[in-house]
């Protein structure tokens, strides 16, 4: 990793910790921006550059899942699950999954691809906001 990437990751990191600290803090961004001195504008300009980093990086690991075909990237707390096409599944009765406030039914016909991808951005959402996860058959 060159230098400019490595002071781009940095950045990134340290403003997403900012951003974690004012969410947590409960304060107002007027507030806390106030609070440590920093204009609204740089604060609303790094909280867009991080959404930008997380899109581009979201669309790589989608384009390379595709690509290859698999799915190695799980998140914490998740498995995959093979199946043989050989083989009938035992329950084809939809699935509840809950992840904080989101409720998403999943029948056996979903696109694998496109619910790993949900189901993965919906994980960070929830673990920005603390909400709790779980998975119900339906």
């Amino acid at each position: 990793m060159d230098t400019r990437s490595l002071t781009e990751e940095y950045r990134l990191s340290e403003w997403n910790q900012m951003i974690r600290e004012r969410n947590e803090s409960g304060m107002s961004i007027k507030a806390y921006c106030a609070s440590i001195g920093l204009p609204e504008n740089t604060y609303f300009y790094r909280q867009r550059k991080l959404k930008e980093a997380a899109t581009k990086t979201l669309s790589l690991e989608l384009k390379n899942n595709i690509e290859s075909n698999k799915m190695n990237n799980v998140p914490n707390g998740w498995a995959i699950c093979r199946t043989d096409n050989q083989i009938e599944p035992v329950n084809t009765a939809p699935v509840l999954i809950e992840i904080g406030k989101c409720r998403i039914t999943v029948a056996a016909e979903t696109n694998q691809t496109i619910l790993y991808q949900v189901c993965k951005t919906l994980c960070k959402i929830n673990d920005e906001n603390h909400f709790t996860s779980t998975v119900t058959l339906c």
